[in-house]
């Protein structure tokens, strides 16, 4: 009788893990899917980044991770066997002929094949991994906002809010740097055109040098200098060092634009509103 007893006892909780872990999975699908449906419905950027970084690239284990990837992708081929500075090869978990084949013919995602674009809706701009990133980026700024020095609580709240509407705006079209980050932006303006217009200057204040040292020559000495081994070299440089000046100008303002998804466009009016006259 104890024996029945026991075996009763054993199927019941048997039954009962069993019930429990079929329960679970259900929570996990009913959590995955309603995730999944508002992302789709709302095309929230916010959602969507909230549920990468939160649910996605930590693998919460409260959600069905592969509903969230990419459809057909095979984001288990590309994690690592193991990650040492002893080794300078990347090894791979998976070496099947199917994973190597993906991996040959695949570009690896930096986001790990997450569905993002699928989220955001067909009318996003964000259309790559780098866009995608640079918007985490912003996204991570909002935590920054607690901790502005002499600002009230309302003017955090304000901080956050102005960039959570930051985000959504990225998403739907292309924005100035103006615009999007004018403190910033402007800040970088005045720098890049500082540094243009000092260069311009002491080139042009060479250039005055070079003259003035040529009239105060006697005609005897004057001669020494004819304008193909002395100016004419002297120009060429001065506009070498010009070109330089105004590329490393451009590539720094460009920059900000990568990195901050804005464009820059009306930079060279923007940067004459600021009083340096870069041509």
């Amino acid at each position: 009788m104890k024996k029945a007893l026991c075996i009763t006892c054993c199927l019941l909780t048997a039954a009962c893990t069993a019930s429990v872990q079929q329960q679970k999975q259900i929570s996990i699908a009913e959590r995955t899917n309603e995730l999944i449906n508002k992302m789709e419905q709302t095309n929230d950027p916010l959602l969507v980044i909230d549920a990468y970084k939160n649910v996605y690239e930590t693998k919460s284990p409260d959600f069905d991770i592969l509903k969230l990837t990419e459809p057909n992708s095979k984001p288990e081929c590309f994690e690592n066997a193991y990650k040492s500075v002893y080794h300078s090869a990347r090894a791979y978990k998976n070496n099947t002929d199917e994973c190597i084949l993906y991996r040959r013919n695949t570009k690896e995602s930096q986001v790990g094949f997450f569905d993002y674009q699928r989220f955001l809706g067909t009318n996003s701009i964000i259309k790559d991994d780098d866009s995608f990133l640079k918007l985490v980026q912003i996204y991570d700024r909002i935590k920054e906002c607690d901790f502005l020095e002499e600002k009230t609580t309302i003017e955090k709240e304000q901080c956050k809010q102005d960039l959570r509407q930051n985000i959504k705006l990225r998403t739907e079209k292309t924005v100035t740097c103006m615009d999007a980050e004018q403190q910033e932006y402007t800040s970088l303006l005045k720098d890049v055109g500082y540094d243009y217009t000092s260069t311009i200057k002491q080139l042009e204040e060479e250039r005055r040098s070079r003259t003035q040292a040529l009239l105060s020559m006697s005609e005897k000495e004057r001669k020494k200098y004819t304008y193909d081994n002395y100016f004419k070299i002297a120009e060429i440089h001065e506009k070498e060092m010009r070109e330089q000046a105004h590329d490393k100008l451009l590539e720094k303002i460009q920059k900000f634009g990568k990195e901050n998804l804005c464009t820059t466009t009306k930079w060279k009016q923007e940067i004459k509103s600021l009083g340096y006259p870069v041509k």
